[in-house]
């Protein structure tokens, strides 16, 4: 009886030691697969952050493009405008110089006239004077934008660049 009482023991003990073993394969296999669905969902928030993140790359790079060839051409249309108002205030001082000199009762006519071009010259050197003004201004704002600019991309580069980190060090395939 005791024979027999052992032998039940030890095949309720291989039951339960196989019943344990089936439930940790089953419970390995689901952690497993668990582990895999966490792997792809994670992969797929990766890919999205990186796609992203060269999208924010490429239209930073776009807007920095922009910006410098703005600050270009207005820059440009400075050099045009410091050229052009010279000529007009020489003009002007011209102008000026004659009508100072003039006999305004003796010459009333030429007088007029002189000091009329006076007037409309030296109204358009300070208009000219004002659009490089307003051009500078719009420069200095340029620069301000593009530094930001530039600033963002040099911090999504380096987010990048720790992205391809994480790729190298096997943490993401």
């Amino acid at each position: 009886m005791i024979r027999c009482h052992r032998m039940y023991s030890a095949k309720a003990d291989l039951d339960s030691i196989q019943a344990e073993n089936t439930t940790s394969k089953v419970t390995a296999k689901n952690t497993y697969n668990t582990s895999i669905a966490y792997g792809s969902y994670a992969k797929s928030e990766y890919d999205k952050s990186v796609s992203d993140l060269n999208d924010t790359i490429s239209k930073l790079q776009d807007q920095i493009t922009a910006y410098q060839k703005e600050i270009e051409t207005t820059t440009n249309e400075i050099t045009e405008l410091q050229a052009e108002y010279k000529d007009v205030q020489a003009n002007a001082d011209a102008f000026a110089y004659s009508v100072k000199n003039m006999d305004p009762y003796s010459d009333t006519a030429n007088y007029v006239t002189f000091e009329n071009n006076r007037e409309t010259a030296q109204k358009n050197a300070d208009s000219i004077e004002d659009q490089i003004e307003t051009d500078q201004d719009t420069i200095d704002s340029d620069n301000d934008t593009l530094t930001d600019l530039q600033a963002q991309l040099a911090k999504a580069l380096d987010d990048m660049n720790r992205y391809g980190k994480l790729v190298g060090s096997g943490y993401v395939s």
